[in-house]
């Protein structure tokens, strides 16, 4: 849902910068314009209890849905007030700014976890993974902020958000494992 909501704000940021009328009575367009009105989404809402990852669910992948359940409450409130309501790109980048530590809080508890379980043989190897991890997810999230233009910096945050709650799922099933 929050994907439909940065899109939707998105391209109503992009038509008003190109210059594109959006008119306010949907049947009511310029002639020869292009009609630009894009739907409301309906407000985010609070997100359920998330239940626990099982590993096969984890190695498997988590799907949009459920990494999107594990964003705070405080999140959905930032993107959803404001500035980052309306739109606006900065004001949508500090909401996704703060969730990033948020998360990267949540990574580091169950990197820890999954650390406790291990000797120091494969600890070490999970050590160089992380390690890896990160610098993957760095280079693969600033691959997709390449257009040059203010979506890069949603683009790219939101990458780093989704990618960090999946490796969260992912260290959580080795805490549970190990």
């Amino acid at each position: 849902m929050r994907r439909g909501l940065l899109a939707a704000a998105a391209l109503a940021v992009m038509a008003s910068l190109a210059g594109c009328d959006r008119p306010t009575d949907k049947g009511a367009t310029n002639a020869g314009s292009v009609d630009t009105t894009i739907a409301a989404a309906p407000a985010p809402q609070a997100p359920a209890a998330t239940p626990p990852e099982t590993a096969a669910s984890s190695e498997a992948g988590a799907d949009a849905s459920s990494v999107e359940a594990r964003y705070s409450p405080a999140y959905d409130a930032c993107m959803s007030s404001g500035e980052a309501a309306e739109g606006v790109t900065v004001a949508m980048a500090d909401c996704t700014s703060a969730e990033i530590e948020v998360q990267d809080a949540k990574l580091n508890a169950a990197y820890q976890q999954a650390m406790r379980g291990l000797e120091e043989g494969p600890r070490q190897k999970l050590r160089e993974a992380q390690r890896a991890w990160i610098k993957f997810r760095d280079t693969k999230c600033a691959s997709e902020a390449n257009s040059g233009g203010t979506m890069d910096i949603l683009n790219s945050g939101g990458c780093i958000l989704d990618a960090t709650v999946r490796r969260t799922i992912e260290l959580e099933a080795m805490g549970d494992v190990g």
